[in-house]
This record gives structure tokens, C-alpha cells and sequence, in this order.
């Protein structure tokens, strides 16, 4: 994970129950850090009728919960089109690692990175005593309600049952909007944050190293739940990582209210040019 931008990215090699031998590449990246970027958005496609039996065509664009890699702008799209034609070339484990970086180019992404992906995913033999090997593989997650003016947000990443990334942020309240927030990671990077928040950052970061490196999401919790630092009670952050832990975290997953949703009607033939059928 690159924590200056959040981006998180993760390769693997996907077994088809249907048949044993069988096998598919997956690659994709998500954001840990941020929730929200302007450029961002999900876009969907329906087709309805009006009263009188007339066929309606539809695009509805709205903001996502969290933010995948490919759905930027023009370059993050032209690395997930390399991505894509190299993926569906279904080369054979030894010859994908071996492959040659120079042929490929992106815009964006490290190639070195996304190739030591590759090697690390199909060189190493699959994890053994794994702690969370039942859960789902990424969740980016907030406290339901701001109190004293901030809430804890905690993205993940668990692969092969191993806790492989997790970023915790505080989110400070600005106004009523579904992103009106600043973060605490950006107040101390811009020199904005006072010595307690900056305190409580630091802290923060070593509660994220004791997870990643134990494998468990209440990983020295003595360190930290009984402290109040910069104004941030961590029995909060405690409380959060503890439900996670216990799978009872169903109040932490946050869809905005009020993200914008956007409709436009389209012709059959742009319906169509998207890849849907017309019925």
C-alpha cells in the first residue's frame, strides 16, 4: 500500500470449482485511505418504460462507498486496459512471472510493483493457520455517527486470512454533507495538525503496525484503549477494532445519504455501446 495516496493493489490466482485445473488471474486495486474523489463515480444502466409502453434508456451515475482503481480518470483506465490484456492472455504460472516488464507501459501504476505482485502471488505456497480465512477480503468501514465532532474510519485488506494492509483515520466534521470532513493523516502531512493530534496520529500508526504484524485486529490494545490523546478518545478506536474482531460490526458500514445520484436519459444506441441488452 502506498500510504500518500491510500492506493491499495492486489493480484491473485483464482481456483474454478467446476474444474480443478482450471484457474483465473485477478488484479485489482482499492482505496484505503480516502472514501471519496471528485472523479469517482459508479455508473449503472436501465432500462424502464414510460406510460405509454415507450422504452426508456438510462444512466445513473452516484458516488461509490469506496473507490476502486480503473474508475478515474483517462490514465488510471489506460493502466487497467494493460492490466486486462496482459490478465487475458491466461499464461501459464511460470511463464506470467516471467514476463518482461520493459513490454509493458503504464501511466500510473509502478510497473515494478505490479510485477512483484505477480512473483509474490504465484512463487509462494498458500498460507497456513490463518486467523480470519473466512472473512471478506476488503471492507472500508466508519463509526455510524460523528461525536464530539469526529468519527474513526478503518479500511482493510485481508488476503489468504492474514490482515495484509489496514489505514485508520480520524475524520473531523466540517458540515453536513456526506464528505463534509478533513482527515486527520491530512492535517499532519499539511503542518496543520497541533502536537495532540499529531500525538495521536503517531500512535495511531503503531496500533496499525501491531495489527499487520500479529494478525489480529485487537493486537496490543493495552497500548492504546485507555488513552485520550489530542482530544481523541482511543477506547472509540478500541471499541471499533473489537467489532470488527467479533464480526458484530455491521453498524460500521456507511453509505452516505446524501452522495449525489445523477440520471440522465440516453439513446438505445448509447445503451447498447455500453455493452447492455435491449429487452
Amino acid at each position: 500500500m502506498d500510504d500518500e495516496t491510500g492506493w491499495y493493489f492486489q493480484f491473485c490466482r483464482e481456483g474454478i470449482k467446476s474444474d480443478p485445473e482450471e484457474y483465473q488471474y485477478i488484479c485489482h486495486g482499492m482505496n484505503l485511505r480516502y472514501r471519496y474523489k471528485d472523479n469517482y463515480w459508479d455508473v449503472t444502466y436501465l432500462q424502464d418504460k414510460k406510460g405509454d409502453g415507450t422504452a426508456v434508456f438510462k444512466k445513473i451515475k452516484s458516488k461509490p462507498g469506496t473507490i476502486h482503481f480503473g474508475l478515474g480518470g483517462e490514465d488510471e483506465k489506460a493502466d487497467r486496459d494493460v492490466i486486462n490484456t496482459l490478465l487475458r492472455k491466461k499464461l501459464p504460472p511460470k511463464e506470467l512471472i516471467a514476463e518482461d516488464p520493459d513490454r509493458y507501459e503504464f501511466k500510473l501504476i509502478d510497473k515494478n510493483m505490479f510485477f512483484d505482485l505477480i512473483r509474490e502471488a504465484l512463487s509462494n505456497p498458500p498460507v497456513e493457520n490463518t486467523t480470519y480465512l473466512d472473512w471478506p477480503m476488503w471492507a472500508m468501514q466508519v463509526e455510524p455517527e460523528y461525536m464530539d465532532g469526529y468519527r474513526f474510519q478503518i479500511g482493510f485488506y485481508c488476503k489468504m486470512g492474514l490482515i495484509d494492509e489496514i489505514y485508520i483515520d480520524v475524520l473531523y466534521k466540517t458540515d453536513s454533507r456526506y464528505d463534509g470532513y478533513v482527515q486527520l493523516s491530512d492535517l499532519v502531512e499539511e503542518g496543520k495538525a497541533d502536537k495532540g493530534q499529531q500525538e495521536a496520529f503517531e500512535l495511531i500508526q503503531n496500533v496499525r503496525s501491531a495489527i499487520k504484524n500479529e494478525n489480529l485486529f485487537i493486537a496490543q490494545e493495552e497500548m492504546y484503549k485507555n488513552k485520550e490523546i489530542g482530544g481523541i478518545d482511543l477506547y472509540r478506536l478500541y471499541t471499533f477494532l473489537n467489532a470488527i474482531h467479533t464480526k458484530t460490526d455491521d453498524n460500521y458500514y456507511d453509505l452516505p445519504a446524501d452522495a449525489p445520484l445523477i440520471v440522465e436519459e440516453i439513446s438505445e444506441e448509447e445503451f447498447i455501446a455500453a455493452g447492455n441488452t435491449v429487452h
